[in-house]
């Protein structure tokens, strides 16, 4: 972007940018135009509060000065200057050069790895530089999703307000070039974690999924009839094979979806609704697959299965009276016990044509009447408006049900709409699990909660075996949504594979069953502070170098290390393992920090580590996930030179009164092992109320033999015995041969056990 381009018509009794301080770490550079004076921000809802603004400095200049932030500005020639304090003399962190609303250049240390930018099943790194990067979702198609937001691993962010087409190029120079740039927003950390949480924040938090949007779902096509399905929903129950949330598709009637008519519950997929209210038939079910229609749904939610409703639903989401017509047109599947949306496609939905976005029986030319402006407006948040539209929609009619949705594609802002996405239709290969990883990592750095990789990936070649499902089924097992979905779904059930791989993938589900205290606690974190619950290794460890480029492996959320094998034959695999004690889940073996180390990683078995001096809480797998407290935890602590503590969340589960304080917590806490051999853990009690609370469970703790050899426990002052419990009343503690066992009977927090070597 050269220095000399021209500026857009500006009036000239306004500034061409005016400086604001949202918080002590947040700069809002804004600039005036028509566009944005005429309409409020789609991406940020209260991007116009201040604590500061910039002040005149004399001669077309300002400053603007926070706790934590120093800013210049000057406007002939627009620059800004940003300083982190106490660092203001000398080169700024950041300076912005010549901006305007249609772009700026962007001068930073390139020697810091860039992230976020949105994520794309083309990039090979981790890292952004070097490459240029078109936001604009129509152009790139579909798993593209390409949003205006750089994190640098230096601990900051820069985030442009914007919904036009722009281009963001990181390759020579920093440029973003665009149209209609409301606001450049400079987003300090000074951690990259704290940047990326500020940024969530700013612009909109999620709200908690429903509990069982953390099991396994499974996802379907056509079927040959209701047999089928029957079949299917009652083997997982028969074979204890955790299920919960279940897709099945509407558009595809004729080879056995769920919806009626020529192609589903619609005609067609850009102008689908043409004929719909002519037919008058839209809320029956196709009788092939469904034969006793809403009864059949009731069915299928008694065994436990929450249903997805697939749809490909575009419109004119812009328009209020258009979008509610949409949704007193679906609602009735929720009416009928429906539990989530998977609202498919958009990026290509949106294309300037007439035909591409249902009437809905409106008057006719309101959409014809659109000018070109309005879908470059539009073309990057169909997704995101039409999340919004259900979202709220089902919280105004349906206001005890959490809502689901699974889109496929993202934007800034999109996260508060419990709105996560999709990859897109790629090919099963190798190399697009790699792809898929890097993806998930940099879509969680742009601030989508829960993205998603169909295990497996979505078409078939010659590389989708056995093996390559199963090493996929591992990577699911750590994403915030464990799914199986495919063109060829049926070869995507655990058992698609034969006895064999059913005997591998079981295991990987109900591990993600087992992990549901810890995971719904990294949920709510999210849910409190927009950290992902899949996170890039710098995000946990940004002081560490080795982490900055790291793709391969990542955390899953502050203890758990994930390693997932994606080479081809190999049985093991080389690890990073940042500073402190890991202890490999699988071998209990432990290692030291600051080191590579290579493991075993038989096919199902995948290395993943604890970091000792932690405590993970985990429970029973079980066929689905529940909606009470658990009647017993599993404790894995980690006994080592650091403690910590952790503090266990839970509420109702489905509803949203957990916005009200209707919510639990328990804190675990781990001491260091002392001089003597001694070590603490604390068991708070359980604080708060909601309904399903349990106050007093059982506990099962779980020490490595690796890290301590255990000689005797005390249990509230009182020495437990060595032995087999014989009954749920007894407390004792057995040796096992890579562990040592201790049983709590039931009981209510708080209570301290003492550990002696």
């Amino acid at each position: 972007m050269a220095e000399t381009r021209s500026h857009p018509a500006q009036d000239p009794t306004q500034p061409l940018f005016t400086l604001r301080a949202v918080d002590n770490q947040i700069v809002a550079i804004d600039c005036p135009s028509e566009y944005s004076r005429s309409k409020p921000s789609f991406l940020v809802a209260d991007g116009g509060t201040a604590i500061a603004t910039g002040t005149p400095a004399g001669s077309g200049r300002w400053t603007l000065e926070t706790d934590n932030l120093l800013v210049h500005g000057q406007e002939q020639p627009p620059l800004v200057r940003i300083y982190r304090k106490p660092d203001t003399q000398g080169d700024p962190v950041c300076e912005i050069r010549n901006l305007s609303p249609d772009g700026a250049s962007i001068v930073i240390d390139r020697g810091f790895a860039l992230y976020g930018v949105g994520a794309n099943n083309q990039d090979r790194e981790l890292d952004r530089r070097g490459k240029c990067y078109r936001v604009h979702h129509r152009e790139t198609g579909q798993g593209n999703n390409h949003m205006p937001w750089v994190l640098s691993a230096q601990g900051f962010g820069l985030f442009f307000d914007c919904t036009f087409p722009m281009t963001i190029d990181l390759r020579d120079r920093f440029t973003v070039e665009g149209k209609n740039i409301r606001t450049f927003y400079f987003i300090n950390g000074p951690s990259p974690v704290e940047a990326l949480r500020r940024f969530v924040a700013l612009t909109g938090l999620p709200p908690m999924h429903p509990a069982w949007a953390l099991g396994y779902e499974q996802s379907t096509r056509s079927w040959m009839g209701w047999g089928e399905l029957d079949f299917v929903t009652t083997y997982f129950r028969e074979k204890h094979i955790p299920c919960d949330g279940f897709d099945l598709l509407t558009t595809y009637d004729g080879r056995g979806g769920v919806g009626r008519g020529a192609r589903g519950f619609h005609a067609g997929y850009l102008d689908y609704y043409q004929g719909w209210h002519v037919r008058g038939t839209y809320r029956e079910y196709n009788p092939k697959l469904l034969p006793n229609g809403a009864h059949d749904i009731k069915k299928l939610c008694d065994r436990g299965y929450h249903l997805i409703v697939h749809g490909y639903w575009a419109g004119d989401y812009s328009d209020p009276e258009a979008t509610e017509q949409v949704w007193q047109d679906h609602k009735f599947l929720m009416e009928d016990g429906w539990a989530g949306w998977w609202l498919d496609g958009t990026e290509d939905a949106s294309v300037p044509r007439t035909d591409s976005i249902p009437k809905y029986n409106l008057p006719p030319g309101r959409i014809e009447n659109k000018p070109p402006e309005f879908f470059d407006e539009y073309d990057n948040i169909w997704a995101l408006l039409r999340a919004k539209a259900f979202y709220e929609k089902q919280r105004r009619d349906f206001p005890d049900r959490r809502v689901y949705i699974l889109n496929r594609t993202a934007f800034p802002s999109m996260q508060k709409y419990a709105a996560g996405v999709n990859q897109g239709d790629f090919w099963s290969s190798w190399e697009l699990m790699r792809i898929q990883t890097i993806w998930l990592l940099n879509m969680g750095m742009s601030g989508v909660m829960f993205p998603e990789s169909d295990i497996g990936g979505h078409y078939a070649t010659e590389e989708l075996t056995d093996e390559l499902f199963i090493r996929w089924a591992f990577l699911g097992t750590f994403g915030p949504l464990m799914r199986s979905h495919g063109h060829n779904w049926r070869c995507r059930l655990p058992w698609g594979f034969g006895p064999e791989n059913e005997a591998r993938f079981t295991p990987l589900i109900r591990l993600r069953s087992s992990m549901f205290p810890y995971n719904y606690t990294l949920l709510r974190e999210a849910n409190q502070t927009g950290t992902p619950m899949m996170r890039a290794m710098i995000l946990q460890y940004p002081d560490d170098m080795e982490t900055r480029g790291i793709w391969d492996q990542f955390m899953w959320g502050a203890h758990v290390l994930v390693a997932p094998v994606y080479q081809k034959g190999a049985r093991e695999r080389a690890v990073y393992l940042p500073e402190g004690t890991w202890v490999h889940y699988w071998t209990l073996a432990s290692f030291q920090g600051r080191q590579r180390v290579t493991v075993d990683a038989p096919l199902g078995k995948d290395p993943f580590f604890l970091k000792a001096g932690t405590v993970t809480p985990m429970r029973k797998p079980s066929d689905t996930i529940p909606t009470e407290g658990d009647e017993e935890l599993t404790l894995m602590a980690l006994p080592t030179s650091s403690g910590s503590s952790f503090t266990l969340y839970d509420d109702d589960r489905q509803t949203y009164r957990y916005e009200q304080g209707e919510f639990s917590q328990q804190t675990f806490t781990i001491s260091p092992i002392d001089e003597s051999g001694r070590w603490t853990l604390d068991i708070g009690a359980v604080e708060g109320q909601h309904e399903g609370i349990k106050r007093e469970r059982a506990y099962r703790i779980e020490i490595p033999a690796s890290l301590f050899s255990l000689r005797n426990v005390v249990v509230g002052g009182q020495q437990i015995t060595q032995g087999t419990a014989g009954s749920s009343t007894e407390s004792v503690w057995q040796s096992l041969s890579d562990r040592f066992v201790v049983q709590l009977s039931k009981r209510a927090g708080p209570v301290r056990i003492e550990f002696f070597s």
